[in-house]
């Protein structure tokens, strides 16, 4: 069976062909009309973090999920940057710095689009691409206050969160809210939106000539869009001196801190599935978030090894007091 994908057009091969591509794209709706983009570095579905695991059932992704954030909440308020307004707004935090949701990227600004689809890959690189998305039919929640992400809908929500963070407004930020709905059956995984044919119809795919991607980011970069204004951190200011520089990986001092925290991480994550879900065990894999030293997010297949194991058991240990396993009701 062949799989649908979304209209697709391109590919291009700079930063001008791009942005007249965008410009055709918008011509023949409304200039006005709500735009979004989304920078993919392959031909991944259009699912969020928390989706991406097909081997969890509904029940034990929604403990998961609500776990997570309750743990979030009450870990994070003296590191915040902001006060969030909703559960929205706390939930869009997370995903910013990594924490798997049912919240899934975008921005209003073609160019940051552009600049993840492009950033930290090797080249040249196939099935780069930006989704370029106009969801007049997606319904817009951000305005509300107290809201809940448990709802159970077809719909597709479009969020549009607070200025919460340098991030969320360097990158114009936006989020779309995916549901569990028809999953109650333990079914696996989700239904991406390039493979819905409600959302497909809003979606088309500017593809990126795969030996221009350098060339595409020396423009980027020229624009004055890069690490340290994109993220917004010390960080990533870092970071960009020294890809700048040129600066060889013996000498930086980021590469071995990423590692160390990417352990971390891991042993963070094992634990807390230990705690909650438990059945884990050496030689297993598990999915988790990880960063390069260009700040670039990625989903990583983890093996358990058994020092992994070890170290995540004594914090499962931790864990385990605060959040009960789910019931078997």
């Amino acid at each position: 069976m062949t799989k649908l994908k979304p209209k697709s057009v391109g590919p291009v091969s700079n930063t001008q062909e791009f942005m007249e591509t965008v410009w055709k794209e918008k011509s023949v709706r409304k200039l006005d009309d709500l735009t979004l983009y989304r920078g993919q570095k392959s031909d991944w579905p259009l699912l969020p973090n928390l989706f991406r695991d097909n081997t969890k059932t509904v029940f034990h992704l929604k403990h998961l999920e609500s776990m997570l954030i309750a743990q979030f909440q009450e870990q994070s308020p003296y590191l915040l940057p902001s006060v969030p307004e909703c559960l929205y707004d706390l939930t869009s935090l997370a995903q910013h710095h990594g924490l798997p949701t049912r919240l899934l990227d975008w921005t209003t600004n073609p160019l940051m689009g552009l600049y993840f689809a492009v950033s930290g890959i090797e080249v040249p690189s196939p099935n780069v691409s930006i989704y370029y998305a106009t969801p007049s039919q997606w319904s817009e929640s951000q305005k509300l206050k107290g809201c809940t992400l448990y709802y159970e809908s077809e719909t597709t929500l479009l969020l549009r969160p607070s200025r919460h963070s340098q991030r969320i407004v360097a990158q114009a930020g936006w989020h779309t809210v995916h549901s569990f709905y028809g999953r109650e059956d333990n079914s696996l995984g989700g239904v991406s939106m390039n493979e819905s044919a409600r959302d497909r119809e809003q979606l088309t795919i500017i593809e990126i000539n795969p030996t221009s991607i350098q060339l595409i980011r020396n423009e980027l970069s020229a624009m004055g869009i890069e690490a340290a204004t994109v993220y917004g951190d010390l960080t990533s200011v870092c970071t960009e001196l020294q890809n700048n520089a040129g600066v060889s990986p013996g000498m930086r001092r980021d590469l071995p801190y990423l590692e160390k925290r990417r352990h971390e991480s891991q042993v963070h994550v094992l634990g807390l599935l230990l705690a909650n879900l438990r059945g884990f065990r050496v030689g297993d894999t598990f999915r988790c978030v990880s960063e390069d030293s260009g700040n670039c997010r990625t989903c990583d297949d983890v093996l358990i090894t058994q020092e992994l194991f070890d170290e995540a058991k004594v914090r499962a240990n931790l864990y385990a007091h605060r959040f009960p396993p789910p019931s078997a009701s």
